[in-house]
């Protein structure tokens, strides 16, 4: 082999590796520390009792939508604009778009 190269990685001798020894299971640790007699215990806290949940908010439904809409003026703006763009063929989307607002 000449001496500007390098060894390939298969020719190269690999460290040995360490024996593990099957005979003895790994140690275990304790998660608990031990009791100690001298220390008193305390006693332990009871839950406190949750309150019942509250009632769902009930909101008042209107009985009569139209009234509604024309009850502002800003709706009365969007329904004349409405209207307009329909007369004029606008795209749909956009007059669905300024419904949901007038809502």
């Amino acid at each position: 082999m000449p001496e500007n190269r390098r060894p390939s990685g298969r020719n190269m001798p690999y460290p040995a590796r360490p024996t593990k020894n099957h005979s003895q299971p790994p140690p275990r640790f304790e998660s608990r520390k031990p009791d100690n007699p001298n220390v008193p215990k305390q006693p332990e806290e009871k839950p406190k009792a949750v309150p019942p949940p509250k009632p769902p908010t009930v909101y008042p439904v209107s009985s009569n939508p139209p009234a509604e809409i024309f009850s502002s003026a800003e709706n009365l703006l969007l329904l004349a604009l409405i209207y307009m763009l329909y007369r004029e063929k606008a795209d749909p989307k956009l007059l669905l778009a300024l419904a949901y607002i007038m809502l």
